[in-house]
C-alpha cells in the first residue's frame, strides 16, 4: 500500500498506523454448530491469521480473498478456495 511507508515515518497514533496497513479479507464461512453460511469481512495481517481469527470463533473457512480498495477482489487466479 502507498500510505504504508508513509505512515510509518510520522509519529500517527497507532490505530491510524494499523488502519493504513491492515489489510481486510472478504470471506465465506459455515458456522460450525449450525452449519449456517456467512459472508463478511475480517482485517487481519495476512490471510493466515485471518483463517485462523475466523477458526477461533468457529467458523469454518469455504473461501477467502484479499479485499482491495472499496471491493473485494476479482475472484480469478488470485482468489482462494479453501474446501
Amino acid at each position: 500500500m502507498v500510505y504504508t511507508s508513509l505512515a510509518l515515518q510520522f509519529d500517527w497514533p497507532i490505530a491510524i498506523k494499523l488502519a493504513l496497513i491492515m489489510p481486510s479479507f472478504v470471506y465465506v464461512a459455515r458456522e460450525t454448530a449450525s452449519g449456517r453460511e456467512i459472508r463478511n469481512s475480517v482485517e487481519a495481517t495476512t490471510e493466515q491469521a485471518a483463517i485462523a481469527a475466523l477458526l477461533n470463533r468457529n467458523l469454518l473457512v469455504v473461501s477467502i480473498q484479499e479485499k482491495i480498495g472499496k471491493r473485494a477482489a476479482p475472484a480469478g487466479p488470485v482468489s482462494r478456495l479453501l474446501i
